[in-house]
């Protein structure tokens, strides 16, 4: 199985390689990469067997190189083109897919080869079931997040870096305006271990003892959705886990006052050890996790932090 990667956000890009070297089995993983001539030479460490290396961005955006994306997939016609989710992915995606005839799979959990075809399972009605496509075209384009895959390793030895000619987009995009993007905790996504957030948490200075107890712990901090998009918001702009926004399996999720919903259990079931804090013994969340405890996180989270420093 020959595979091709392009994401826009380089964190992903590492275990995307990854998934696509598991992929592969004896194929060729080729990576289209846009940056310059060093990240191009860097991320063939990481195995790729190709680069096919756009040249730098300049003053162009990213929509400006789709056309020389669509295509290289034309000419070479992998088996699978993962897409790193994003703004920009997501709509890349959908321009190759509608390019060679097929359509993109989004939030893809898993791709397989099974009796000579190529299946990817996603999840469908907002995490209640997952559903499985089978490919009848000629290439998989699947949009893969955070957590699809274990990262790359280095490995000794340079793959082939193999300028691209740029193809002018017919129809260009006009870029209007930019905004300062709010600081977001997007590490959350690929951290081991995650202390998440929940409703009921009702200040910033609350938050900062879940902060504490990630810092303990190497972790990040993640929030459900109400600490994001409530009223008012306390986390304003941050990402949130849930299965409309990012999903996580860390080898340690700490869920601290979250009631449990159906949205973000989906997000973080793939943990490999999920343990929970309310002071409701009832909540939901405690159905999900091998370890809870019933106690006010206001007193739990301070305790717990003092603990992980005195074993140290």
């Amino acid at each position: 199985m020959n595979a091709f990667v392009f994401t826009d956000n380089t964190l992903l890009l590492a275990e995307m390689i990854g998934g696509a070297k598991k992929l592969s089995g004896g194929g060729k993983v080729t990576a289209i990469v846009l940056g310059t001539e060093d990240d191009a030479n860097n991320i063939c460490k990481l195995g790729t067997d190709t680069i096919c290396w756009l040249g730098e961005q300049g003053n162009r955006l990213v929509d400006d190189f789709i056309p020389t994306i669509i295509n290289l997939i034309q000419s070479r016609v992998p088996d699978v083109f993962l897409i790193g989710s994003s703004v920009c992915g997501r709509a890349i995606a959908g321009r190759v897919a509608a390019a060679i005839g097929t359509a993109a799979i989004v939030g893809t959990k898993e791709i397989r080869e099974i009796d000579g075809g190529i299946t990817a399972s996603h999840m469908i009605y907002g995490g209640d079931a997952v559903r499985i496509e089978k490919l009848l075209g000629k290439t998989l384009v699947a949009i893969v997040g955070a957590g699809f895959s274990d990262a790359a390793e280095p490995v000794t030895g340079n793959g082939v870096v193999e300028p691209v000619p740029f193809i002018e987009p017919v129809v260009k995009v006009k870029l209007i305006e930019t905004k300062e993007k709010p600081p977001s905790n997007s590490g959350v996504a690929t951290a081991k271990r995650v202390v998440g957030v929940g409703r009921g948490f009702s200040s910033k200075e609350e938050i900062e003892l879940a902060k504490e107890l990630a810092a303990e712990l190497d972790g990040e901090v993640g929030y459900s959705r109400p600490v994001t998009e409530g009223d008012p918001p306390l986390m304003k702009g941050e990402p949130y886990i849930g299965v409309s926004g990012i999903q996580i399996k860390p080898d340690l999720y700490l869920a601290v006052a979250i009631s449990g919903q159906t949205q973000h259990v989906i997000a973080s079931n793939e943990s490999k050890v999920v343990a929970c804090i309310n002071k409701d013994a009832n909540a939901l969340m405690f159905r999900h996790s091998d370890y809870g405890i019933v106690a006010d996180f206001k007193e739990a989270l301070p305790a717990l932090t003092k603990a992980i420093k005195a074993a140290r």
